[in-house]
């Protein structure tokens, strides 16, 4: 019996590759994007793309580690923000957010108007999103200097109350990105 059981676990399994091949591709694919992702890993480099669309309901920043990109076909459809519309103070903010996002490897695409831009400090959170001082006291007592580079856009936008999704490397500050604007939320119901 035990025989006869080991026979049947040990037996090779033949699968018909010309009738699954959908199937197989599927897999391909996600064996590419893996592979994709841990070289960039071994470089380090963040990438953080954003989905905003003009009604600013959904907003998705995700920040994975890697040299992939929006698609090109993509590219050319997404409407492109026009910097003449903006006002002065505007686009001079525009465009020390979009000096940042170069500096720290932070794309956010594509750029609209109702894109939150980033934090330069936690002092901006006080200043811009009405959080308790207390917090960005405590935030500096516990040694953070300056938020990292995650920390920079998602905060924001989670407190402009758009959904998010958001990957990046263990270590990057995902965690104190999601938990700032849940503490400020709680603050102002209690």
């Amino acid at each position: 019996m035990a025989e006869e059981f080991l026979k049947l676990c040990s037996r090779s399994l033949k699968i018909d590759k010309q009738r699954f091949r959908r199937d197989f591709a599927v897999f391909e694919q996600k064996k590419e994007y893996l592979k994709a992702k841990l070289v960039g890993e071994r470089k380090g480099k963040l990438f953080c793309l954003s989905n905003i669309k003009t009604t600013a309901t959904k907003v998705i920043v995700k920040a994975t580690v890697g040299t992939i990109g929006p698609s090109k076909r993509r590219r050319l459809n997404e409407p492109k923000l026009n910097l003449a519309l903006l006002e002065e103070e505007q686009k001079k903010a525009l465009l020390k957010a979009r000096k940042l996002r170069k500096d720290y490897d932070i794309f956010v695409f594509p750029e609209s108007e109702t894109t939150p831009l980033p934090i330069f400090s936690f002092d901006d959170l006080y200043k811009h999103y009405d959080i308790s001082p207390r917090l960005s006291k405590n935030l500096q007592r516990w040694g953070m200097k300056a938020p990292l580079p995650v920390q920079m856009q998602v905060i924001p936008v989670m407190l402009k109350g758009h959904e998010l999704q958001c990957c990046a490397p263990t270590g990057s500050g995902k965690t104190l990105a999601f938990l700032i604007p849940i503490v400020t939320i709680l603050e102002v119901v209690y």
